[in-house]
């Protein structure tokens, strides 16, 4: 092969790699934070890389320099929140807190110490600006799951991510509605006084409007104090296998 044979063939190469790398990056399909992103070591022993595109609207989860998958930043909040239908990535401070939704399973993801480098942190960007952060976040965090009565074992409640609620009784179809959680005092009108400090869950089941104080939420209890009726309703968390 002639010497202008080869050099031809290595300017071809060359620009169709430079076009690829051009349409990516236009695309937002790998845009790199700094050049480097943020890496994570999980509980779980696994580790990621966390690029982010330039207004932090879109994540690219990179494992040994490979893409592994994107996600959006999820709309209308002020939360680092990325999902997608397998996986949901929510930085704060200076962890994520990953939720894989096929397996059921959460777990969290710290940045490895660095002493040459303050680790990147979430919670300074999270802030909107200096405005306070929604004292709700972290119920309406833990309570996306599946839970079972402790009163009876054949009912089970679902909080899915999006919103969506679903409850289920042994023998009968399931019923869907919808689910907010919200905080006293941030502007969600209530039928009843709001008491200062409380976290408050609101369910639409049947075209009916059901209001819960939240008691307690861990990763293994819920309990939801009956507004409308009275009494409380307490559940334990259930891993479908």
């Amino acid at each position: 092969m002639s010497t202008k044979i080869f050099l031809g063939i290595m300017v071809v190469m060359l620009a169709i790699a430079g076009y690829v790398a051009y349409t990516k990056v236009m695309d937002e399909e790998y845009v790199p934070l700094g050049g480097e992103g943020i890496s994570f070591i999980c509980s779980d022993a696994s580790y990621f890389v966390a690029d982010f595109s330039p207004t932090f609207e879109r994540l690219n989860i990179m494992v040994d320099g490979v893409v592994e998958r994107s996600l959006n930043r999820v709309v209308g909040t002020d939360l680092y929140l990325y999902e997608d239908a397998s996986f949901a990535y929510t930085f704060a401070g200076e962890e994520v807190r990953v939720v894989d939704k096929a397996e059921g399973v959460e777990f969290v993801c710290s940045q490895p110490f660095d002493p040459n480098n303050a680790p990147y942190n979430f919670g300074d960007l999270g802030e909107g600006g200096g405005e306070p952060q929604d004292p709700s976040l972290a119920v309406r965090e833990s309570i996306v799951g599946k839970w079972q009565s402790t009163d009876d074992e054949n009912f089970t409640r679902e909080f899915r991510s999006g919103g969506l609620a679903v409850d289920g009784y042994v023998g009968s179809e399931d019923s869907t509605g919808t689910w907010e959680v919200f905080a006293a005092d941030t502007g969600t009108e209530t039928p009843f006084p709001q008491e200062e400090g409380a976290i408050y869950l609101k369910m639409v089941m049947d075209e009916e409007i059901f209001y819960f104080k939240v008691g307690v939420v861990t990763p293994d209890q819920l309990e939801l104090i009956y507004l409308d009726r009275g009494g409380v309703l307490t559940f334990t968390s259930l891993q479908e296998e």
